[in-house]
């Protein structure tokens, strides 16, 4: 005769198991919401001349911007990190991104002593991202009507910085993983943070409105208004 499985006891495992996954669902959404997840490690990028602490300080910020950046994983490929002892871009700064060779290069010394060397990280992948998904194309009508940019200049070595759609762009990219307010010298618009948080899939920041916050009080004063770095050259 044919053992029949008992209904109750299968009832009963059943209701046990959604309960099980309902718990599980409700405790993970409850650690999104608190940030409580931990960022999964991303692929990890090439790095050339660095040492093993430098190596893991770009690695975690390459994890925590690739993780950030999960709906862009279809297009997001990993760039390589050079480090030059000694560094400096033409305008001063202490990396720069290359987009012909997919390459950032960043100042040895800056990463061993300043803790703003992630946020910079995080500034040159957003010129990196910008270039292999496609922000330009995806945003340039956008950006003219949020900052009043010429969409004409999104990359440009002919033009200030600071009038750079690109750079904007990068800049914002980097509060957002930052969870706060621009610090590069140059001027957003919150509905700017907006419109990038919303094309990367970034929650958008609750001080986002559609109010202008402005970065520096003399953009032209503290921002080298003569060429463009090399972050936005081919």
């Amino acid at each position: 005769m044919e053992q029949r499985p008992c209904v109750s006891q299968n009832v009963t495992g059943t209701i046990g198991a959604m309960r099980a996954l309902t718990t599980t669902i409700v405790v993970v959404i409850v650690a999104v919401l608190l940030g409580a997840v931990p960022v999964l490690a991303a692929e990890p990028i090439p790095t050339v001349n660095l040492t093993s602490e430098q190596n893991a300080k770009v690695q975690t910020a390459w994890d925590t911007f690739a993780s950030a950046l999960s709906a862009k994983a279809s297009c997001l490929t990993t760039p390589t990190v050079e480090g030059v002892a000694g560094f400096r871009n033409p305008l001063g700064g202490r990396a720069q991104y290359t987009r012909s060779t997919a390459t950032v290069r960043i100042n040895t010394d800056f990463i061993d002593v300043d803790r703003t060397a992630t946020y910079t990280l995080w500034h040159e992948f957003a010129h990196h991202l910008d270039s292999v998904c496609g922000a330009k194309d995806a945003l340039t009508t956008l950006f003219q009507e949020a900052e009043g940019m010429d969409p004409s200049i999104w990359y440009s070595t002919s033009q200030p910085w600071s009038k750079l759609p690109s750079e904007a762009f990068a800049a914002i990219t980097a509060s957002l993983l930052n969870r706060s307010h621009p610090t590069d010298p140059i001027y957003v618009t919150d509905e700017a943070v907006v419109l990038v948080a919303d094309w990367e899939g970034i929650p958008a920041p609750s001080w986002a409105t559609d109010t202008p916050v402005v970065i520096t009080s003399s953009p032209t004063t503290t921002v080298p208004p003569t060429t463009a770095p090399p972050t936005t050259a081919p």
